[in-house]
């Protein structure tokens, strides 16, 4: 296929290195045995290089090494436009080149993440599609209802039915 528009991967910030944290990790130390110092260093080493921050591509260090969740950031800890490495933050370049994308490949949860947070009234993570294709679309209905479905007991459904039917009777 010879597309020739803009495109743009974009993934959750659990999947970016976060600069900040490593440089924090580097001056103060993690947590955990000499393997996690051994991941640290390969982290550091790969971040030298690394354009997108992404951390599947730091092809040494392990899919379930213990050094990713101190490397990473969450919605809650991170620092947005106030950190020091905020103008060379993976998230926020990843994000960036998705608003200028003609195309932007995101994965479900991703999607529906960014759906909850515009539904509650927050800034979006992506920007906005005329058209979107979804990859292993048979997990969709799964995924959307974790985002946006409500569980309710037997026991609240109980007392539904009884407020219900009350409603009903006095009418």
């Amino acid at each position: 296929m010879n597309y020739t528009g803009k495109t743009a991967l974009l993934k959750g910030r659990a999947n970016y290195l976060c600069l900040e944290r490593l440089e924090r990790l580097i001056t103060q130390g993690v947590l955990g045995d000499k393997s996690v110092l051994k991941d640290l260093v390969k982290v550091r080493q790969w971040s030298i290089s690394s354009k997108t921050g992404d951390l599947t591509e730091c092809t040494d260090l392990a899919e379930d090494s213990p050094i990713l969740s101190q490397l990473t950031s969450t919605a809650e800890n991170c620092l947005g436009s106030d950190c020091p490495n905020y103008t060379d933050c993976y998230v926020a370049l990843a994000r960036k080149k998705a608003l200028n994308a003609d195309i932007v490949v995101i994965n479900h949860h991703l999607f529906f993440a960014d759906m909850a947070v515009k539904e509650n009234g927050f800034g979006e993570l992506i920007p906005q599609a005329e058209n979107i294709i979804f990859d292993e679309a048979h997990q969709l209905p799964d995924i959307a209802s974790q985002y946006f479905g409500q569980a309710v007991s037997s026991r609240q459904f109980l007392i539904f039915v009884k407020i219900l039917i009350l409603c009903t009777t006095r009418n």
